[in-house]
């Protein structure tokens, strides 16, 4: 049950962050960043990438990019919903590497819910199943002390 839980989160919280900061889309000549390739007119099955959400409207996108921050459009991290999936599992474990970190306040809510998620998800079931565990051994225990003291007898 807890991966069950554990996978229905991870898939709502990936495909949320995806959508909150994958940014706008651009084609391979940096045109449509402006969110035009959006209206269904057949631009988005170009080749192309997600800018960083933010980024300064004038700018272009290159590989080896050196103009100061601002001026240059970056891939954005969250560009496919795998990547935010891996994203969603170190933040739901509490692993938390920090490479992956939301830039818009859409995403930085969504990554607080989802780090409460993941404590509730996790922590609090381990916990109910550890003093099971421990509960079920005393009992044990218990009953393997009754019957040496009846074998005593």
């Amino acid at each position: 049950i807890i991966f069950c839980f554990e996978g229905v989160v991870v898939i709502i919280a990936s495909a949320l962050m995806h959508y909150a900061e994958r940014g706008a889309w651009c084609d391979a000549g940096n045109d449509f960043c402006d969110g035009t390739a959006e209206e269904g007119n057949g631009l988005r099955d170009r080749w192309g990438w997600y800018s960083v959400p933010g980024t300064y409207e004038g700018a272009t996108y290159t590989a080896g990019c050196s103009a100061p921050a601002g001026f240059c459009r970056h891939r954005s991290r969250y560009h496919s919903v795998l990547i935010s999936a891996y994203w969603c599992v170190t933040t739901v474990t509490t692993t938390g590497y920090g490479d992956y970190t939301p830039l818009t306040v859409g995403g930085k809510f969504i990554a607080s819910a989802t780090m409460v998620l993941g404590l509730v998800a996790l922590a609090l079931p381990i916990t109910i199943l550890s003093e099971n565990f421990a509960h079920v051994y005393q009992r044990q225990e218990l009953a393997k002390l009754e019957e040496l003291e009846e074998k005593e007898q």
